[in-house]
């Protein structure tokens, strides 16, 4: 896996200064650019290479949501095990019944709070994930970075379940 943050030679935090990952982007387009390269096929080659990697590098790291990602994957924390706490899905119970109710329309004018609710919760965890994040960007110590990622891939598991149920109640309520 290629690490964007370095080669964008940038610290690999969550909270970075996105106008100078913006500007190292342009840099290395025009500096990477295939064009330049047109009359010798292996530096044309690796210009392409090179390109691709600055495009998706800068896709990737642009957003809050995908360095969470991105950072998390590059720690290997989104490989292996990815179950959500039980004590989360017993919570989300009710919301998904009631998302259920809505799919069959046996409610009628709960949508809107079903849907709030799910927003809440949503809300909830991108407060977290910035609190989380800030700390890991602060932390020098590797144990307590590596607790804090831990915390970081649960919420970010959570958020992602969360993201489904809001797709849900879009895709079956009218209100």
């Amino acid at each position: 896996m290629v690490d964007f943050f370095a080669f964008f030679d940038l610290e690999r935090k969550f909270h970075i200064d996105e106008a100078e990952l913006k500007k190292r982007y342009f840099q290395k387009s025009k500096e990477f650019h295939p064009d330049f390269f047109q009359n010798d096929p292996d530096k044309y080659d690796e210009a392409l290479e090179l390109s691709s990697i600055n495009n998706t590098g800068y896709k990737t790291l642009k957003s809050f949501d995908g360095r969470l990602k991105y950072i998390l994957e590059l720690e290997g924390f989104l490989s292996g095990n990815q179950e959500l706490p039980q004590s989360f899905l017993m919570e989300m119970m009710d919301v998904n019944e009631a998302i259920m109710e809505l799919q069959m329309g046996e409610l009628n004018d709960a949508g809107e709070s079903v849907l709030l609710e799910v927003k809440n919760r949503e809300s909830q965890l991108e407060s977290r994930n910035k609190r989380l994040s800030k700390q890991f960007d602060e932390e020098s110590d590797k144990e307590t970075r590596k607790d804090i990622l831990n915390q970081l891939k649960e919420n970010y598991l959570k958020q992602k379940y969360v993201l489904r149920m809001k797709e849900n109640i879009d895709k079956f309520a009218s209100f």
